[in-house]
């Protein structure tokens, strides 16, 4: 699954494996991150936009799946988008990645397990009861 789809408004759940040398992994001692950001486009390519102007981020520091992603064991996770997270997202093609990291002395250990696009859908049915 390198690109996919999501609807503005909608809860949708993405489950992955993460794979070391052949053998799933448990990344029980990495921080998972997930980030949607614009198209990096011109010299932003070169110099991309800090992760604060991304617009979804998840990652599973929180306890309880609260950063959105759940580590679910024997290396498979969870990446959870709810209806909130999409408040002030525009319909369009946007640039994901999934790393994993893990601070270690005296350097940073970075690994993109994933990258490619989303499509973000606009949204039809607004109404949340019958008519």
């Amino acid at each position: 699954m390198s690109d996919f789809n999501l609807r503005l408004g909608d809860y949708a759940a993405l489950e992955m494996s993460i794979y070391r040398e052949g053998a799933l992994y448990d990344p029980k001692d990495f921080l998972i991150l997930f980030t949607i950001k614009k198209p990096f486009t011109g010299y932003t390519s070169l110099n991309p936009k800090a992760d604060t102007e991304a617009v979804i981020t998840k990652n599973s520091e929180s306890s309880g799946g609260s950063g959105g992603i759940d580590n679910l064991g024997g290396g498979k996770i969870r990446v959870n988008f709810f209806t909130s997270d999409f408040n002030n997202v525009l319909e369009g093609v946007y640039d994901y990645d999934l790393q994993i990291s893990q601070s270690a002395n005296p350097q940073d250990t970075v690994i993109t397990i994933l990258s490619g696009q989303v499509t973000i859908q606009k949204e039809i049915t607004t109404r949340v009861q019958s008519l």
